[in-house]
């Protein structure tokens, strides 16, 4: 899974970061392309024929319902035509569903550790946890964090020994390139920190280092996942969340922006590709 991160985060960087400027106008372009895309491979994946024989029985129902409006029988019988039509024309696309499944997640991910949060810009405190494993945490509770400059520790740690895990607030200063680090015996252990050099502008945040779980792995790509021998299991940082678009004053969230443009986009785009949902 990591060397799949490591891959689709290089792929990331190349296809967001040149919109890093104008974030909204990247999600957008990015959202429509995602249309065109998966029209075209509805097209060339799906049953056509068939999708185009069931369309043609919804229509043909829908038209007999205004016909026969004064037909008892066409009128319980046509919308349980229109719904079986309907169904299988859901079944007949499950194929492309199935072959787009896989990569639509990653991108899906790949946007996110873009667009879902922000970093901290100057000034802006974060909270880190640092999550040990059960069997390790009487020996490590104790295990300090070692900021790198630009970085300020206001708080001594918190244990949670319910949890299993410890917790610092610390404060961004300057941009940093150096990661926060915990030594334990001989082990270092890292986690990547993000403090704005631009306000406004895009850069990829990562606010979780997972653990050994592929989902958790698949979810926040940007950095390796830990292994299962590791005492440390986890690392969170509470980044804020990003706002791309904001209609009428309220911040609608980039996953919605994406789903609907991309909908749109492809409904729009399957007559001059020829293609039947």
């Amino acid at each position: 899974m990591d060397i799949v991160n490591a891959a689709m985060n290089r792929l990331g960087h190349l296809i967001i970061s040149p919109f890093a400027a104008v974030p909204l106008v990247g999600l957008l372009l990015l959202s429509a392309l995602t249309g065109v895309a998966l029209t075209w491979i509805i097209g060339k994946t799906s049953n056509q024929r068939a999708l185009r024989r069931a369309a043609d029985r919804a229509r043909a129902q829908v038209l007999a319902i205004r016909l026969f409006k004064d037909d008892l029988k066409v009128m319980l019988g046509a919308p349980l035509a229109v719904m079986g039509s309907s169904l299988a024309r859901c079944l007949h696309t499950v194929p492309s569903l199935l072959v787009v499944a896989v990569p639509m997640a990653l991108l899906f991910c790949q946007m996110a550790v873009w667009y879902q949060r922000r970093p901290l810009e100057p000034g802006e405190t974060a909270v880190v946890r640092l999550a040990i494993a059960p069997d390790a945490w009487q020996v490590f509770r104790d295990v300090s964090i070692d900021a790198p400059p630009g970085v300020e520790v206001e708080t001594p740690a918190l244990r949670d020994d319910a949890e299993h895990a410890l917790f610092w607030r610390i404060r961004a200063g300057a941009p940093v390139e150096e990661p926060l680090r915990w030594t334990i015996d001989d082990a270092t252990f890292e986690k990547r920190i993000a403090i704005a050099e631009s306000p406004g502008r895009l850069a990829p945040v990562a606010p979780i280092r997972p653990g050994t779980g592929w989902f958790d792995r698949l979810v926040h790509p940007l950095e390796a996942g830990f292994e299962s021998t590791s005492p440390v299991h986890r690392i969170d940082v509470t980044y804020p969340s990003r706002v791309v678009n904001e209609v009428l004053g309220y911040a609608v969230p980039w996953w919605l922006t994406f789903l609907v443009v991309s909908i749109l986009v492809a409904l729009l785009s399957r007559r001059w590709l020829g293609v039947q949902f």
